[in-house]
C-alpha cells in the first residue's frame, strides 16, 4: 500500500492538471482507489469536468471546462483540452502530471506518435512533445484551388483540419456566399511526408461544413460524417467513405431518417464505429433513438438504444443515454464497465490505443 506522503503527492499532481482551466472552480474527487493504474483503464470528460477511471470507478478526477479527452499514441499520457484551447497531461503510469502545457488555441488535438500531439494553426499543421510542449510547425500547407467550379457568387471562406495522423491530414475548403448559413465542402488528404495533396472535389449533397473524420486504422480511407439541413431545427445525416488508393468516394452508411445527426465517429482500432441520433420530426428537440454502428465489411448495429459509445476492447464499456438532450448539444449519460454502472453524468469515453 502506498504512504500517505505518496497519496499527497499524487493528490497534489492532479490538483495541477486543472490548471490550465479557463475560470477556478472548486476542486472535485482526487484519488479514489490506492493500487497502481493499470491497462485496463480509460478517460471520461463528464458534465462537471475529466478524469481517469478503471471498472473500479474514477481513479482521479478535475473539476473544469474541458472539451475533449485522450491518450498518447504511445499510451502513457492522458491529455485534456480545457475551454481556453490549452492541452494538460497526466503520466497513466502514477497519476502524475507531465511537466508542460500546451496553449494550441484550439478545440480538439490528433495523438500522432509517441507523446507528440498535432492540431491545425494558420496554415500548418502544429505538433507538440506532452512533457517537453516546445510547439513546432509539422508541415505548411498550401491547398491548391478546388477541382471542382464554386456556385455562382460563391467564394472560398476557410478551411478546417477534420482528421490528423502521423502519415496525412484531412481538411474541407469550405464555399459559401456572403452571409449564407450553409457551407458546401471541397475535401483533400494531405500526404505529410510528400507533401502531395490528394482532392476529392465538392461534395454538393451536404450543405454543412465537414466537422468530423476519421482515418480507417489501415490508412487506406477516410470516413466523414456530414449533415444536410432541410429547415433551421431538423436535417438528414450522411457519412461518406472516401478511398484513398482508388481515389473514388461512396455514401453508404447505417440507415438514416429524416431528422437524424451523427455524434460521433471513430475508430476503435480495427473497424470505424458511429453514433446516429434520431429527433421527432414534430418536436425536433425531442431525441427518439440513440445507436452505435460499425463498419467492417458492412454497416452492422452495436449495443441496444439508447446508446451513445460502445467499446468492446480491452473493456466492455456502454455509455447510455439518459437525461435531456438538444441536436448537437451536449448528450450524456451513465457509463457502464461489463454491464455494470460505474460513472454518472458522463460526456465521453476513451480508451488506450
Amino acid at each position: 500500500m502506498r504512504s500517505n506522503g505518496m497519496r499527497m503527492v499524487v493528490a497534489a499532481a492532479i490538483a495541477l492538471l486543472g490548471a490550465g482551466c479557463g475560470t477556478a472552480l472548486p476542486q472535485g474527487p482526487q484519488i479514489v482507489t490506492e493500487s497502481p493504474m493499470s491497462n485496463q483503464m480509460f478517460a471520461v470528460r463528464t458534465t462537471i469536468g475529466m478524469g481517469v477511471a478503471d471498472a473500479s470507478g474514477m481513479r482521479g478526477d478535475r473539476v473544469g471546462d474541458y472539451r475533449e479527452i485522450g491518450f498518447s499514441q504511445d499510451n502513457s499520457l492522458a491529455y485534456a483540452i480545457d475551454g481556453d484551447g490549452v492541452v494538460t497531461a497526466m503520466e497513466t503510469a502514477e497519476l502524475l502530471v507531465s511537466s508542460g502545457r500546451i496553449d494550441c488555441r484550439c478545440t480538439r488535438v490528433f495523438p500522432l506518435h509517441d507523446a507528440v500531439i498535432g492540431w491545425w494553426r494558420d496554415g500548418a499543421i502544429m505538433q507538440a512533445d506532452l512533457r517537453t510542449p516546445d510547439p513546432v510547425v509539422l508541415r505548411s500547407i498550401s491547398l491548391p484551388e478546388p477541382r471542382d467550379p464554386l456556385g455562382e457568387g460563391a467564394t472560398l471562406t476557410g478551411t478546417e483540419l477534420i482528421a490528423l495522423d502521423r502519415n496525412r491530414a484531412v481538411l474541407t475548403r469550405i464555399e459559401s456566399v456572403p452571409g449564407a448559413s450553409w457551407g458546401i465542402n471541397h475535401l483533400y488528404v494531405v500526404d505529410l511526408n510528400s507533401g502531395a495533396v490528394q482532392q476529392f472535389g465538392r461534395i454538393p449533397e451536404v450543405n454543412t461544413v465537414f466537422r468530423q473524420a476519421v482515418i480507417a486504422p489501415d490508412g487506406r480511407s477516410v470516413a466523414v460524417a456530414g449533415y444536410s439541413r432541410d429547415n433551421v431545427a431538423c436535417g438528414t445525416a450522411s457519412v461518406h467513405r472516401f478511398d484513398l488508393v482508388a481515389g473514388t468516394a461512396d455514401s453508404a452508411g447505417p440507415p438514416f431518417p429524416s431528422c437524424s445527426s451523427i455524434a460521433d465517429i471513430r475508430s476503435d482500432g480495427t473497424d470505424i464505429v458511429l453514433t446516429r441520433l434520431v429527433w421527432d420530426r414534430t418536436e425536433p428537440q425531442t431525441l427518439t433513438s440513440s445507436t452505435v454502428w460499425r463498419y467492417r465489411d458492412g454497416w452492422t448495429q452495436v449495443g441496444a438504444d439508447p446508446v451513445v459509445r460502445v467499446i468492446t476492447a480491452p473493456l466492455a464499456l456502454e455509455l447510455r443515454h439518459t437525461g435531456q438532450a438538444t441536436p448537437f448539444g451536449t448528450i450524456g449519460g451513465d457509463l457502464y464497465v461489463d454491464g455494470k454502472p460505474v460513472l454518472y453524468n458522463v460526456i465521453d469515453v476513451r480508451t488506450p490505443h
